[in-house]
């Protein structure tokens, strides 16, 4: 009950910022005609196709209001360049309005904060946020001060990130190494496997001994020679894959590290054999696997994965 009541209010929180960023109020002239007295009305917010990309892996809400904030910053801060050709005046409506925005993103993480949410600004706009704070002024404009020098806007990548949800950190991990992949069946695994965490756990499990084999293999094809990849079992294709990309160590605690990456990849492949897809399982003994256990494995396999990966990029870029 005590995790209902706090979805709810991070449901009411977002709710109530969402009412008053993603709406804007236009006079509405057509009422003028038919009624004879003016009145407002509210239209959607346009967001570019870019922003609502970029946030694309985040919860609906926050995606919605991520990409609403982003892309206001950034058209405030490309005016803000414009200024600084001209007399360093930033104008009062764009004073205000860059106030506002970050009143709101303040106000937004002191109440998930207390839900233990934190929403972090990228390092460099934070700075560039954090020196707008010094100056900007509610009324008749702000001075833009010498020292500020033209703003990199940020524009293809987010710059809002949540620091509490483990699931937006599979998400992210995911996207990040289904970039790495032009292999569109291992991209849809990938997607797959994140899906299936919470809504079918032995599923998930069982595509993460999977990633972790055709990622493997997909290294080790590059090699000539390497015989039938499909006859090999997960332990011995981890063991080529650190034969080949020369992991070795004479250091205890690295060698350690390093028989650990065997350590993960076997005990995902025996809770998939226990607990995951791939094998007949006893309808009547079968206990489905909880969704920390998933997470885990799917959290344990792109870990895994992203380490291999691009440390085979490395490799074979000397």
């Amino acid at each position: 009950m005590m995790k209902d009541n706090r979805i709810q209010k991070i449901d009411l929180i977002l709710d109530d910022l969402l009412s008053g960023i993603e709406y804007y109020t236009v006079m509405d002239t057509d009422s003028f005609f038919s009624t004879g007295s003016l009145s407002s009305k509210r239209e959607l917010v346009f967001v570019d196709n870019i922003y609502k990309q970029i946030y694309n892996e985040y919860p609906d809400k926050y995606k919605r209001i991520f990409s609403i904030f982003h892309q206001n910053i950034n058209s405030l801060f490309n005016f803000m360049n414009q200024k600084m050709d001209n007399n360093r005046h930033f104008n009062a409506n764009e004073s205000r309005e860059l106030i506002e925005i970050i009143s709101k993103i303040n106000d937004l993480n002191f109440n998930l904060k207390k839900e233990g949410i934190e929403i972090i600004i990228e390092n460099y706009y934070k700075k560039i946020i954090d020196v707008c704070n010094n100056f900007l002024s509610s009324s008749g404009g702000s001075r833009i001060p010498e020292e500020l020098n033209k703003i990199n806007i940020i524009k293809y990548e987010p710059i809002f990130f949540i620091n509490n949800s483990s699931a937006m950190t599979t998400k992210q991990q995911a996207a990040s190494i289904k970039l790495e992949f032009d292999n569109k069946y291992m991209q849809q695994q990938i997607e797959q496997m994140v899906e299936s965490i919470e809504k079918h756990p032995s599923d998930a499990i069982g595509k993460a001994k999977e990633l972790i084999e055709s990622c493997c293999k997909a290294i080790l094809t590059k090699n000539e020679n390497i015989g039938d990849l499909d006859s090999l079992d997960i332990n011995a294709l981890i063991k080529k894959v650190k034969e080949k990309l020369k992991l070795e160590s004479e250091h205890p605690s690295i060698k350690q590290i390093i028989g650990g990456l065997s350590g993960v990849a076997l005990g995902i492949a025996q809770l998939r054999n226990a607990k995951g897809t791939g094998h007949g399982k006893n309808a009547v003994k079968f206990k489905e696997p909880s969704i920390i256990e998933a997470r885990l494995s799917v959290d344990s396999a792109i870990a895994l994965v992203h380490f291999f990966w691009n440390l085979n990029k490395e490799k074979t870029k000397i």
